[in-house]
């Protein structure tokens, strides 16, 4: 468990609150079935961290444990990329002011 790691919530829920997470597709390819999974994977770590790098490490070790490696996983609140990814195997999802490139490849 990482020092970084907390749970904001304190139980009440409105729009300024941290555990209000709402995580959503900016473009995927992804079946269908495995979409609802990777929005919770990253409401998740939205709730759990504040660090970049623990929730992109808590992200990609879920992605590992579920689907296998090789995931990887970018988050920040601005980036570029122009990437590879394997066939139904990549989501670029907005949460909390930051983005999230999640993609297998290798």
């Amino acid at each position: 468990m990482s020092s970084h790691q907390h749970n904001r919530c304190h139980g009440k829920k409105g729009s300024n609150d941290p555990c209000d997470v709402r995580a959503k597709f900016v473009s995927k390819d992804l079946h269908e079935k495995n979409e609802t999974l990777f929005l919770e994977v990253v409401q998740t770590a939205c709730q759990l961290y504040d660090d970049l790098v623990d929730l992109s490490t808590a992200i990609k070790q879920t992605m590992d444990e579920k689907y296998g490696p090789t995931w990887h996983v970018v988050v920040g609140p601005n980036f570029a990329s122009h990437i590879m990814h394997e066939k139904n195997a990549f989501a670029h999802i907005k949460c909390n002011n930051l983005s999230f490139l999640i993609y297998k490849y290798g």
